[in-house]
């Protein structure tokens, strides 16, 4: 919060003010180079949490590459609902503009400063105006043509909209899950886990019994949304017995074992323990490759852009 570097507290102070200033029904998206920690900061220490519904947070542009896999895939401005293609880099542009000043202000008194600094933000204000035209004109066309350019791609695709969306939100769920971690007591967890799926599922067996019981005796006697009731019932049953079956499935494919009556023999076995804890290396070393793929990716791609655009131009 106050440690050298980022000081999150003039950033949380400036939101605050600007919010303050702003109609309550206006949304607000704040760019920053380290949006992710500044996010967190606020949900932790309970800090503007009375304009929490009305902004969001996103790493600037120029610095989400930086950051791991997992942050540019929920803060990224390219991967962030509303965000469009501002890149947040406003103040690095407004520094630039003021940069030639540095150095006879370094050794001027503190009202020649703020006098000098007045007078060139002023100039840089009156330049950008007088080139507003040109540049919300070349901000329009950009934006077009990179709609049109996407709208091409998804219709190239022949996959509807609501279907990349949904890959999408499962692609995301998959690289947030964390992790799995190596410990001593892994393999009489991993044995737990399925012996209790194991006993749930008993008792879902038990369940959907009733329940198809009940759904023959009701069915000429209840009204149609009472039966259909009692079907839908019947069907999350089964839908959970689905997916514990899946998860015990998984879990004794972890263990390396499928019979039933080994896996209460095999409560602080050394080798299933060692077996867990690779497959929990194994899995934490195959998310950190994927993720530095992701994060290369980008780069690689830019970069071999510039290098056919540089060859064309000496060709």
């Amino acid at each position: 919060m106050t440690s050298p570097g980022e000081r999150q507290h003039y950033a949380l102070i400036l939101i605050r003010k600007v919010m303050e200033g702003l109609p309550r029904d206006w949304m607000v998206g704040v760019l920053y180079d380290i949006a992710c920690q500044l996010s967190r900061t606020s949900c932790k220490h309970d800090l503007l949490s009375e304009f929490a519904d009305r902004f969001i947070f996103g790493v600037s542009v120029f610095h989400a590459y930086g950051h791991q896999w997992a942050c540019q895939i929920v803060f990224h401005p390219r991967k962030r609902e509303g965000f469009g293609l501002s890149d947040g880099e406003g103040c690095e542009r407004f520094w630039s503009a003021l940069r030639a000043l540095i150095a006879c202000l370094r050794v001027s008194g503190y009202h020649k400063r703020l006098f000098v600094l007045d007078r060139q933000i002023e100039y840089v204000d009156e330049q950008n105006l007088h080139r507003i035209g040109r540049w919300l004109g070349r901000k329009w066309r950009d934006a077009t043509r990179r709609r049109d350019n996407a709208l091409l791609r998804v219709e190239l695709c022949h996959v509807s909209e609501a279907e990349l969306m949904q890959e999408w939100e499962a692609q995301v769920a998959a690289q947030l899950e964390q992790a799995p971690r190596q410990s001593k007591h892994a393999g009489q967890k991993g044995i737990d886990r399925v012996l209790l799926d194991v006993a749930r599922l008993d008792e879902l067996k038990v369940d959907l019994r009733h329940a198809k019981a009940e759904v023959n005796r009701k069915a000429h006697t209840s009204t149609p949304r009472e039966v259909q009731a009692l079907t839908d019932r019947v069907e999350d049953i089964k839908t959970d017995m689905k997916s514990l079956r899946d998860r015990i499935s998984r879990g004794r494919l972890e263990l390396g074992t499928g019979a039933l009556k080994e896996l209460d023999a095999l409560r602080g076995d050394a080798y299933v323990r060692a077996r867990v804890n690779a497959r929990a290396m194994r899995v934490s070393i195959r998310m950190a490759i994927r993720a530095h793929k992701f994060e290369r990716e980008k780069l690689e791609r830019n970069y071999r852009r510039q290098v056919m655009r540089t060859s064309t131009l000496c060709i």
